[in-house]
């Protein structure tokens, strides 16, 4: 956690951008019939507090926010798609 808070919608159009597919909204009756639980779960406002592995375990996050660096980590992944496996 890296003390960001992005809604879903953000997160979304974030990934949009770098992947160039839009994104759209779907109502929520529809999210909950297709997505079912895991739409309910994408809906539902949660909040991570990164204060106590800061304090207790000296962390801090290698990154700063998934939509501000979601350009870098798409390319990221496009490179590790085209890795061999081990």
């Amino acid at each position: 956690v890296d003390g960001s808070s992005h809604t879903a919608r953000e997160v979304a159009q974030a990934v949009a951008r770098v992947t160039g597919v839009p994104a759209r909204a779907w109502e929520r009756e529809d999210v909950l019939r297709q997505l079912g639980a895991f739409g309910q779960a994408l809906m539902t406002s949660q909040r991570a507090n990164p204060a106590k592995a800061r304090r207790e375990l000296d962390w801090a996050p290698r990154h700063t926010s998934f939509v501000a660096e979601a350009q870098d980590l798409y390319r990221e992944w496009q490179t590790s798609q085209d890795a061999p496996v081990a």
